[in-house]
């Protein structure tokens, strides 16, 4: 379920990412062409980090799911 969601967000963040693209190439003209081009470059980089750091604490969680809780050997007074 996690590793779905996961993925759904990471192809949501990739076609959002290919949609800035397009939109602002399209839009850019004249004195804007260079500006508009580091800002795709920037927020595209962006989403590939957010992306990357999804999917990392996706495997995380799912190690930590993996192991056993430990409930028998609580610390805690009670």
């Amino acid at each position: 379920m996690i590793k779905q969601e996961t993925q759904e967000a990471v192809q949501f963040l990739a076609q959002a990412s290919d949609d800035l693209t397009q939109t602002l190439a399209g839009a850019a003209r004249g004195p804007f062409v260079q500006a508009a081009r580091q800002a795709v470059q920037i927020i595209h980089g962006n989403l590939q980090e957010q992306a990357q750091r999804i999917a990392e604490l996706t495997s995380e969680l799912e190690e930590l799911k993996s192991k056993p809780t430990g409930k028998g050997n609580s610390t805690k007074g009670g």
